[in-house]
């Protein structure tokens, strides 16, 4: 029988997801974040009702109910704000990234290729 905050989700093949996840014993951490925001953002569970769901429902063995708490609290959308100072932080860190060809070198060097004609390491001649 499924339960109450699993029967929330539409889609057949989605929900087919989350019990994978629920049923392996140790699902990576990834894919606990994967069932939390998917529960939390997309179907609009509260923290509580996606606890009570894991407690009941998942098999887990290293299953902790204190820590998947802690983890389901601190699983969060980021603010528009936060989203435009990471893409401010990015082009600034890419306009003062150096690049190989911005480097001095010195000698002679040859490009060596694969056989796809892309250039995989330089060699010093001299």
């Amino acid at each position: 029988m499924q339960s109450k905050a699993l029967q929330k989700v539409f889609s057949k093949r989605k929900r087919g997801e989350i019990e994978a996840i629920l049923d392996k014993p140790y699902p990576a951490h990834f894919q606990r974040v994967y069932l939390v925001g998917f529960l939390k953002y997309a179907v609009g569970l509260s923290n509580k009702e996606i606890c009570e769901l894991i407690k009941e429902r998942a098999k887990w063995r290293d299953y902790d109910p204190a820590i998947t708490e802690y983890q389901v609290r601190s699983i969060r959308k980021a603010s528009k704000g936060e989203l435009e100072f990471r893409r401010k932080q990015f082009q600034e860190d890419e306009a003062n990234a150096t690049s190989f060809f911005s480097l001095k070198r010195e000698g002679k060097w040859k490009e060596v290729k694969n056989g796809a004609d892309i250039p995989m390491e330089w060699i010093r001649i001299e």
